[in-house]
């Protein structure tokens, strides 16, 4: 999907699956836009760009909104394996993004190879894990993480950034690759909710599944967002990744 000058688009529960682009935005290249993008409960999954962004690329966009998505096993030649943003001033909120790939920045990539303004970009209440370098700033964006799960993410001067973490999210059952090395490598899908010693919710189900651990992602996310659609008890604290705030999120009955 290529969105180019000033188009402002709507995507809901989007899948993008196995695209390619000789360039930028291996899922999607959305450039331009002014009045803000939304990207909602979408999914990038197993897309290529050769340059950046093999999920989706952000380029000259003032207000994309990216939320409840999830990023596994996109892959670039450069930077930005999952998310690229040059001159774009965007907010990611409550997105997983797993094993994804990039020379730099496996999951976010921000910058150019040519001089550029650099870009503002919020992450809160995401999961960035098993990305490699997982993010990359190349031309001085402002890149301010809060209350999410980083892999590598280490104290800075005056400690962690707000409220992030830098442990095992002890997902549901994550992604594999198959012949990872060969020529007929296969992606194994995952489940990436949360577990939940105590006992997580399955929609598919409609009742309570017990697990042997509970995820530090439960009830971690930033506590003056909504909790939404969580289900009860839900801890009165958003979760992180692609399904806090959502009726699939994983909750402990105990909180």
């Amino acid at each position: 999907m290529y969105n180019f000058c000033y188009g402002d688009p709507t995507l809901i529960d989007c899948t993008f699956i196995g695209n390619f682009a000789e360039h930028f935005g291996g899922g999607m290249y959305n450039k331009s836009g002014t009045n803000g993008q939304l990207f909602l409960g979408c999914t990038f999954k197993d897309n290529y760009a050769v340059w950046y962004g093999g999920g989706l690329y952000n380029t000259y966009s003032s207000k994309p909104v990216i939320k409840n998505c999830l990023f596994i096993g996109n892959s670039t030649s450069n930077w930005g394996g999952a998310l690229h943003f040059f001159d774009s001033n965007a907010e990611v909120s409550d997105c997983t993004v797993v094993n994804n790939w990039a020379v730099n920045g496996g999951a976010v990539g921000c910058g150019f190879w040519e001089e550029s303004e650099p870009s503002n970009v919020k992450l809160t209440n995401c999961i960035l894990w098993g990305n490699g370098n997982e993010i990359y700033n190349d031309d001085d964006s402002l890149i301010a993480v809060k209350f999410s799960c980083v892999k590598g993410m280490r104290a800075w001067r005056y400690g962690m950034p707000e409220g992030c973490i830098n442990q095992d999210p002890c997902f549901v059952d994550p992604g594999h690759w198959v012949n990872a090395n060969g020529p007929n490598a296969v992606w194994i899908d995952g489940d990436y909710h949360l577990k939940s010693q105590a006992g997580r919710w399955d929609p598919n189900s409609e009742s309570w599944v017990q697990d042997d651990v509970r995820s530090p992602c439960i009830d971690a996310g930033d506590p003056n967002s909504p909790v939404g659609e969580e289900p009860e008890p839900n801890g009165s604290r958003i979760n992180m990744g692609a399904y806090g705030g959502t009726a699939e999120a994983s909750k402990s009955p105990a909180n």
